[in-house]
């Protein structure tokens, strides 16, 4: 799945591998989860990037390494993978290069939470901390480890900034309300934010 360029998207192959299993097509889906890592996984070597990083590339002839990729995989293709594979490591990847400390405001300061990917990291982007966390979450309880604690200080940082409705920005950073820009301070709530959130209380 994927545009008419051949730069077929990872995010979108993981949702449509979940969305196969779950309606039991279980042939179509298995054809998806091989292609995710006989390609996508960076340390097979039949993948067509660098081996010696632990995740998943963003898509076909993309080497770019995005936040959601690592989420949506411990959550749809499973922490460790059916050879193996250690796919909860991508998490790891996240905590050491994605994460973002960002000022909410001029009272809520330092929430840190997870940005977009590796090459902007002056955004704290809460949709894909949510999706961040719920991962962590199915990693502890696959391998256990620091992964619950580091899911429950990711829950805790972001419900910081809930509105007083409940909404939750899509983004934001240290720019303030006056430079509101999309995706890296879009502090209008978004659903998918809220959703991701409360999937983890």
């Amino acid at each position: 799945f994927g545009d008419n360029e051949g730069l077929f998207s990872t995010e979108h192959n993981m949702d449509s591998y979940a969305a196969l299993l779950w309606a039991g097509k279980t042939e179509e889906a298995g054809l998806i989860r091989d292609y995710l890592f006989r390609e996508m996984w960076a340390p097979a070597s039949t993948s067509n990037g660098r081996h010696d990083l632990n995740v998943f590339w963003t898509g076909f002839n993309d080497f770019t390494i995005y936040t959601d990729c690592q989420a949506l995989a411990s959550l749809f293709l499973g922490p460790v993978g059916p050879s193996g594979e250690t796919v909860y490591k991508a998490l790891d990847y996240v905590s050491q290069n994605i994460r973002s400390t960002q000022d909410f405001n001029s009272s809520i300061k330092n929430v840190t939470g997870v940005s977009i990917h590796q090459d902007d990291l002056d955004t704290v982007w809460c949709e894909g901390t949510g999706q961040f966390e719920l991962g962590l979450r199915f990693a502890a309880a696959k391998v256990g480890g620091a992964y619950l604690s580091m899911a429950q200080d990711a829950h805790s940082q972001i419900g910081q900034v809930v509105q007083s409705d409940g909404g939750i920005p899509f983004s934001f950073n240290h720019s303030g309300e006056a430079n509101l820009s999309y995706p890296n301070n879009h502090r209008y709530s978004y659903i998918a934010s809220v959703v991701w959130y409360y999937l983890n209380e």
